[in-house]
């Protein structure tokens, strides 16, 4: 009876670990794929940035070569009282874009990988934009993910130029 019980006991025990190796496995693809899908969604996020440039290609020299002092640059006209809203909502646009691929980056393994693409990209962007930067200092509650991009830019010694 008890060589009996010893290889019920086993038998159950060595289920138990096909069940736990194989539930690992479904584990790690599920993370795969909401990898996928995270990316997925940011990249449609993206597009809305994208599109406001492909509306209004005038924006386009606005938003990413403008300083704070002059918008636009010294050979570009000033933007009009339309294209100031566009541009910041545009700002906002691109500051939930870049919190939610470090969010995502952060929370998701299967996504973690792109993180050194992300901090990349961000200072670039914040190098890029004076609108950028004004939104997310001026809203440091919306981007808390950004915070320390914005303390590092701010802190390096060429004004972030060089990130």
């Amino acid at each position: 009876m008890d060589i009996i019980s010893t290889i019920a006991v086993v038998a159950s025990v060595l289920f138990f670990a096909m069940q736990a190796r194989s539930l690992a496995g479904q584990q790690r693809i599920a993370n795969e794929v909401a990898g996928t899908q995270a990316h997925r969604e940011l990249l449609a996020h993206y597009t809305s940035v994208t599109d406001v440039f492909i509306q209004f290609p005038n924006l386009y020299d606005l938003y990413f070569d403008g300083t704070d002092s002059n918008p636009g640059g010294s050979d570009i006209p000033p933007p009009r009282a339309e294209d100031i809203v566009r541009l910041k909502v545009t700002a906002d646009l691109h500051g939930d874009f870049l919190s939610m691929g470090v969010q995502t980056g952060q929370r998701l393994a299967a996504y973690a990988t792109w993180a050194g693409e992300w901090s990349y990209y961000i200072r670039y962007y914040l190098a890029s934009s004076s609108y950028l930067r004004s939104q997310i200092r001026d809203n440091v509650g919306l981007y808390p993910d950004l915070g320390s991009f914005i303390a590092d830019y701010d802190a390096s010694a060429d004004g972030g130029a060089a990130a």
